[in-house]
């Protein structure tokens, strides 16, 4: 994820896998920026690399408008 932050010119990149049949959104989390950020927006505990939202369907509604540092 490093590498396609860079070529794209970004700090970080957020990979959500969007599970519609368990209505749930694994995040994939590779660094420390990320974990903290998924911990503020999400009020979640991160203890990994990874971490399940549960009940996050939609980008549009559910994850963009929460993400902040």
């Amino acid at each position: 994820m490093p590498e396609v932050a860079a070529e794209d010119g970004a700090d970080e990149v957020m990979l959500f896998v969007v599970d519609i049949l368990n209505e749930e959104a694994p995040l994939l989390v590779p660094s420390p920026v990320i974990k903290a950020v998924a911990e503020k927006s999400f009020g979640v505990s991160v203890s990994g690399d990874t971490v399940v939202l549960p009940g996050v369907m939609s980008r549009k509604k559910q994850i963009i408008p929460v993400l902040s540092l």
